[in-house]
C-alpha cells in the first residue's frame, strides 16, 4: 500500500494524519474477500500506534476533492491524537492492509 504519515517526529499535543491508499482488487476473489470483510463490519486498513489500535476511515474521493475513477484506489485516513500526557520517546506505527499483497508497515 502507499502510506502517507503527516510526520515523522510528532511533538506532544499534535494529531497525525496517516494516509493508506490501496489498490483495487486484482481478481474475483480478493474482491469477495474484502466485500464479506466490509459486510462483516472489518476495516480493510488496520492502524496500531504504540500497541493501541486506531480506527481507520475510508475516505471517498469526493472528500478528497478527486474525481472519482472506476475500480481506482480506496483511500483510508487514521488521525492519531497525541496529547500532552504521552511519554516523550519513540513509538511504533504499524499499518496493515488485509489483503494477501501487503506485508506489514512499520
Amino acid at each position: 500500500p502507499n502510506v502517507f504519515v503527516s510526520s515523522t517526529r510528532p511533538s506532544q499535543g499534535q494529531t497525525l494524519a496517516v494516509v493508506v491508499s490501496v489498490d483495487p482488487p486484482r481478481n474475483p476473489i480478493t474482491m469477495l474477500q474484502r466485500s464479506i470483510r466490509r459486510m462483516s463490519g472489518g476495516d480493510l486498513v488496520s492502524v496500531t500506534f504504540d500497541g493501541k489500535r486506531i480506527p481507520s476511515h475510508h475516505w471517498s474521493n469526493r472528500q478528497r476533492g478527486v474525481a472519482a475513477e472506476e475500480g481506482g484506489a480506496m483511500t483510508y485516513r487514521t488521525l492519531v491524537a497525541l496529547t500532552p500526557l504521552d511519554r516523550p520517546g519513540g513509538k511504533e506505527l504499524k499499518v496493515r492492509v488485509w489483503d494477501r499483497r501487503y506485508r506489514d508497515v512499520r
